[in-house]
């Protein structure tokens, strides 16, 4: 199942859906869609909807991942990111995804609570 995404410009916030993705090719064609989406502006948050994901991806996708983030760091930089996920396989990944993203200006958080996570995302609620 590939990512999707919608824009909610009232919120300010960009909202991925679906499992991980299998090919870090697939995440990054969604992002582009995102960046060239007319309703996208930089400075949105995301909200990625992860839920139903069991294994965390590779360190490898990971890092490929963050230099993706890296390339395009002036349309993320200063972003709200927040994760939701619903495994505790996933636990692992999320605290170092977490921390990786803060080395390309990017304020990730992982949450189990969509609720909590959206309430973060526009700065409503303070970061766990």
């Amino acid at each position: 199942m590939a990512s999707h995404y919608t824009i909610d410009a009232t919120h300010q916030t960009v909202r991925l859906m679906g499992p991980i993705p299998a090919a870090l090719e697939d995440w990054c064609a969604t992002l582009d869609a995102v960046l060239a989406d007319p309703a996208y502006s930089p400075g949105y948050n995301f909200l990625s909807d992860r839920r139903g994901t069991r294994a965390p991806p590779s360190d490898a996708y990971v890092l490929d991942g963050i230099q993706y983030l890296q390339d395009h760091r002036s349309q993320f930089e200063g972003c709200r990111w927040a994760i939701v996920i619903d495994s505790a396989g996933l636990d692992a990944w999320g605290r170092v995804v977490t921390i990786l993203g803060g080395s390309v200006g990017i304020r990730i958080a992982v949450f189990t609570e969509m609720d909590e996570a959206l309430r973060w995302t526009t700065g409503e609620e303070v970061a766990r």
